[in-house]
């Protein structure tokens, strides 16, 4: 059993994505040929909620596949000792597939027996999707199939954490609104908030894109870097993007209280100028969805790095939705919620 003692090194471990790379592409791997049974089981939702998978007390689940005349669930065992994927069924019945030790090929065979002896029938199209340099189906991938489970573990206890600090977040807006989840094809824990309104498809859009980004929405989210982005991070994003939203200039000077200089650590060794750009993602994000909603008005001022609202603009909130309230809280929160784990530290 792992240590679950709540101190910030086990809450939060180090997590160099080069030390544990290798593992990563192995779990993503096998995270998508359990994601594509829920897809193809699982009723179809908007903006693909069906697909992903959710933090559970272990690591991660499917939640209930509804099956027939039962449901079913595929866990991820991430906490104790030999991670294992189980599969459990509401009539009692249940399989365990062991992840070390396993090539992709392997995990997929053993995967489909096991559900196969327990009467489920699923069809997937057996290759990876929205894989960079990874194009083997999984019945034939025999390369990928390093396994750490000491970094396994460690990635999802961050998620632990990260997950509580989104759902309290998540919970101040009373519009429509994701569950926080973890998607197949980013390998991202995150959840979205939409304003009501539909939004032009980008050109060029594939089907995925088309149903993902319909509607106007503000995301955020945390991943463990890529190949591109060498190390953890939180992200936000707004869709459409407004002209310019990057080169929004920010005052950064406070996160919280008065006369209080307070950072957020991410990792040790992130430079002054990652952590702004983060910051940056957030706040531009979140001045680009209330200048949306507020073309025709100017009561907008800032203070202290944060947006505050002029009585014009909160008469407005009052007689529609609380949406403009929540995005004008949704950075200060969030740090706070953050700096209520105290120092966060990812590698």
């Amino acid at each position: 059993m792992v240590n679950t003692s709540f101190t910030r090194d086990v809450q939060f471990p180090a997590l160099p994505l080069e030390e544990w790379e290798d593992t990563k592409s192995t779990l993503h791997l096998f995270l998508q040929v359990v994601g594509k049974v829920r897809l193809s089981l699982h009723p179809k939702m908007n903006h693909w909620w069906h697909v992903p998978f959710y933090v559970s007390v272990r690591g991660l689940t499917t939640g209930s596949i509804p099956y027939e005349d039962m449901t079913f669930e595929m866990e991820f065992n991430f906490r104790d000792s030999g991670h294992t994927l189980k599969i459990e069924t509401s009539e009692g019945d249940s399989k365990t597939v062991p992840l070390k030790g396993l090539s992709v090929a392997g995990f997929y065979e053993k995967v489909f027996s096991s559900l196969n002896e327990l009467g489920i029938v699923a069809g997937i199209r057996p290759v990876p999707y929205d894989i960079p340099g990874v194009t083997e189906p999984f019945v034939s991938d025999y390369e990928h199939a390093s396994y750490d489970e000491e970094y396994v573990n460690r990635f999802w206890r961050i998620l632990v954490q990260v997950d509580s600090v989104f759902k309290v977040f998540r919970g101040w807006f009373t519009g429509k609104g994701s569950p926080v989840h973890f998607f197949l094809a980013p390998r991202d824990l995150a959840f979205t908030l939409f304003s009501g309104r539909s939004a032009p498809v980008r050109e060029g859009a594939n089907p995925v894109e088309r149903e993902a980004s319909s509607h106007e929405m503000i995301s955020f989210g945390f991943w463990a870097g890529d190949r591109n982005v060498r190390e953890p991070a939180f992200y936000a994003y707004v869709h459409p993007q407004p002209q310019d939203i990057m080169d929004e200039r920010l005052s950064l000077k406070k996160l919280s209280g008065a006369g209080k200089q307070e950072k957020l650590s991410l990792c040790t060794n992130m430079s002054e100028t990652q952590l702004t750009r983060l910051k940056k993602l957030y706040l531009t994000s979140l001045k680009a969805y209330i200048r949306q909603e507020q073309r025709e008005q100017t009561g907008i001022s800032e203070l202290s790095g944060f947006l505050h609202l002029k009585s014009s603009l909160k008469d407005r909130l009052k007689r529609n939705r609380e949406s403009i309230r929540v995005y004008w809280k949704s950075w200060k929160g969030l740090m706070i919620e953050l700096k209520l784990k105290r120092s966060v530290r990812f590698c």
